[in-house]
């Protein structure tokens, strides 16, 4: 669904290599080597990048990745790209509308016009959807 690129001037989702994880879509170029980024497969319409990144920032992620991956090294380990590629994302092609409601989420929290309790009822659906 995504594979992991670097250098290329696509939109992009870049995954932040520290903890706690932390997602984002680029539109251009980054040289940031504190980010891994990833790059939809061609066969994907560019707003699944706003699903990717939905689910990365989601609570969910945060634990899975915490206690399959953090919890069990020593010290503070970075997020491994194999962590990213491992993650168990169901098959997309049959949940069409579920997808297409979370991205109209994800973009109506990107308004800038978006009062403060609009984003709190669009963030507590998000996070139970």
């Amino acid at each position: 669904m995504i594979r992991y690129k670097r250098g290329f001037y696509t939109r992009k989702l870049l995954i932040k290599k520290t903890w706690p994880i932390k997602a984002f879509i680029s539109f251009g170029q980054t040289h940031d080597e504190s980010y891994w980024e990833f790059e939809l497969k061609s066969n994907y319409p560019k707003d699944y990048l706003l699903l990717f990144e939905a689910i990365f920032n989601s609570k969910l992620a945060e634990f899975y990745l915490e206690v399959k991956y953090r919890l069990r090294e020593e010290g503070n380990p970075e997020i491994n790209v194999d962590h990213i590629n491992h993650f168990p994302i169901p098959d997309l092609d049959f949940n069409y509308r579920t997808i297409k409601e979370i991205v109209e989420i994800v973009k109506s929290l990107k308004s800038p016009d978006l009062d403060g309790f609009r984003r709190k009822e669009l963030q507590a659906k998000l996070n139970w959807s």
